[in-house]
């Protein structure tokens, strides 16, 4: 027993001595490992990460329609590098206007990227196909080239002059297979009629489509059609409905106006456009891929084929085109005495620019006198077209009593409606006028003589005057306020006399009239309630049309350059006019609170400075 237990001691004696020595080789072997693993990760991170280059191209859309926009992008992506902006080249039948760049830079697994993106429009002005040729990109001094790309130009139903057609479903569907050839957003142009003659009313509609699930971040810029050769009334408000087409639901913005051609021949009605900015918050979340149609929107031009009145003409044709048009005649009184007036009112009612037309002075015949009163137009949407009234207002004074009649009136007009002239007509009027009191009666009346009637009988002494009845001051004419009281009083006369002449000669001046009452009228304007860009319009349109007595809604910009410029008005002056109502039009497309109040200010300003210019 004691043999065995010395043996199994002597074994563990032998594997206590060997065990430190095999434990310091693992250590060793495990702080090697480290080692090397350090010194790999060390040349891992010395060695710089970099991303290779990367040149792209992409195209919205490989088809478009004639006058639609498709945004062209170029993206190179990589390390941040040197890189030289490219420059896209000349495309034969197509527009391109810069969309702008983007850069955008991300660190991941260590590694950096850095992505560079430049983008135009291309809006194809013609059909057919559209070779864009490859660019070159210029990255750290060396050349890159991108692909090149065709774009396939058509003339479809879907036009940005022609609405697609509506379709019958009532809700709006999520397959993309759906509409595919009705794009996001689009516009339309048209007139009712394009064949007129001189002065006939054409209703312009704009229309603006946008697919109702097309962000609501986006606030489009919209730039009206021009119209030369027209005078443009708007016919406000703008109309928003909803519409279905090809399974997809538009919402729907429509802006009419009313033109009026002022010369014979074929007019253009110019392009209308709407740009679409780029939506930041969709730009955020990369949700822009995924929007369909053009950036910038154009419709068609219209032409529209203007004829001249026919001949021969009625020798009294005032020059008004309308239609439905009535004149009415009415007084305040029929029974008046010698010597009063009355009010005679005059009024011209009709679809088509009534407030410009002009009505003549009637003649009521010698047993009148006629003063003009007042006069006014109005003008309005009714019905989809511009309906207006020109009301005339006279003071009329009977000369002679007795039973007098004021005239029947007739206006000649051209009918647009029946393509022939007409003539409006009112009917006489009859007044009665009673005779004016006659002369003062006689202060003395004849009667019966009295007796004289003897009061007493006695001697009266002429006795002198006392010193304390003195004290009155002696006769009138030695006071001190007798001589001025006897001045002032022609003074006042004359005064009255002055006023009286001004009055009368206002009344029968009502151009002098206008003239004076035009700042006035201006200002007041200016600090009526409503949007700062139609009261501003309406304070300077009235404020020229006061001073040279001209109707307000017939003065248009090239004619007030004209006028003011006749009236040896500054050109600085002339050329600050027409910047300001050119900034009211455009403040009714973008609106902007600090542009406002600074344009009040503005037009007050320029109507003080014209007021002493024209005064002087």
């Amino acid at each position: 027993m004691k043999k065995s237990y010395a043996s199994r001691s002597s074994v563990d004696c032998v594997a206590r001595e060997r065990r430190p020595n095999m434990t310091g080789r693992l250590r060793v072997a495990l702080v090697l490992q480290a080692c090397v693993l350090a010194c790999f990760l060390a040349c891992l991170l010395a060695v710089p990460a970099t991303a290779q280059v990367q040149v792209s191209v992409s195209l919205e859309s490989d088809q478009a329609f004639v006058g639609q926009s498709v945004r062209l992008s170029i993206t190179v992506t990589g390390a941040d590098r040197e890189i030289v902006p490219p420059t896209l080249p000349d495309l034969p039948g197509v527009e391109a206007f810069g969309a702008g760049q983007s850069q955008r830079f991300s660190y991941v697994n260590g590694q950096s990227r850095a992505e560079y993106s430049w983008s135009w429009s291309l809006v194809p002005r013609r059909e057919g196909r559209v070779l864009i040729p490859s660019v070159t990109v210029t990255v750290d001094g060396k050349d890159y080239q991108t692909k090149a790309r065709t774009l396939t130009v058509t003339r479809s139903t879907a036009t940005p002059s022609t609405p697609p057609a509506a379709g019958d479903d009532k809700g709006d569907k999520d397959d993309k297979s759906v509409g595919q050839d009705v794009p996001d957003a689009f516009v339309t142009m048209r007139v009712d009629k394009d064949s007129v003659v001189v002065g006939e009313q054409v209703i312009l509609t704009f229309g603006f489509y946008r697919y109702s699930r097309r962000s609501m971040f986006e606030s489009p810029e919209y730039t009206a059609p021009r119209t030369e050769g027209f005078w443009r009334e708007d016919l406000p408000p703008e109309s928003h409905r909803r519409e279905v087409i090809r399974s997809r639901r538009f919402e729907i913005t429509e802006i009419r106006y009313a033109l009026f051609p002022t010369r014979s021949g074929e007019l253009e009605i110019s392009e209308a456009t709407v740009r679409l900015p780029d939506n930041a918050i969709g730009s955020f979340f990369r949700r822009d891929s995924r929007r369909r149609g053009p950036a910038l929107l154009r419709t068609d031009a219209i032409t529209v084929h203007v004829r001249p009145l026919p001949v021969p003409r009625p020798s009294d044709f005032s020059g008004t085109v309308a239609e439905a048009l009535t004149l009415r005649s009415s007084i305040d009184r029929r029974q008046l005495d010698q010597g009063d007036a009355l009010t005679w009112r005059i009024q011209l009612t009709g679809t088509g620019h009534i407030d410009a037309a002009e009505i003549p002075v009637p003649d009521p015949g010698p047993e009148f006198t006629i003063h003009e009163s007042t006069s006014g137009s109005q003008s309005g949407p009714d019905g989809g077209s511009l309906r207006g009234s020109r009301t005339v207002e006279y003071l009329v004074i009977p000369q002679q009593p007795g039973d007098l009649q004021l005239p029947a009136l007739e206006y000649s007009w051209y009918d647009s409606s029946r393509q022939q002239y007409a003539r409006a007509r009112t009917q006489a009027i009859a007044i009665r006028v009673a005779p004016s009191e006659g002369a003062a009666q006689s202060l003395f009346t004849g009667g019966r003589k009295s007796e004289i009637e003897l009061l007493a009988r006695d001697i009266l002494h002429i006795e002198p005057i006392q010193a304390d009845q003195q004290a009155w001051g002696g006769p009138l004419v030695y006071r001190k306020g007798f001589w001025a009281l006897a001045c002032a009083t022609p003074l006042a006369w004359a005064m009255s006399a002055l006023v009286s002449r001004r009055r009368r000669a206002l009344l029968a001046d009502p151009r002098r009239r206008r003239a004076i009452k035009a700042r006035a009228k201006a200002r007041a304007r200016l600090d009526a309630s409503g949007p700062v860009d139609e009261r501003v319009s309406a304070a300077l349109d009235g404020y020229l049309a006061d001073r040279f007595d001209r109707a307000a809604s017939g003065l248009v910009r090239d004619e007030i350059v004209q006028i003011l410029t006749a009236e040896s008005v500054p050109a600085e002056l002339v050329a600050r006019t027409r910047e300001l109502l050119d900034h009211c039009d455009a403040l009714r497309f973008a609106p902007s609170t600090g542009a406002a109040e600074s344009l009040l200010a503005d037009a007050r300003e320029l109507i003080d400075r014209l007021e002493a210019v024209l005064d002087a």
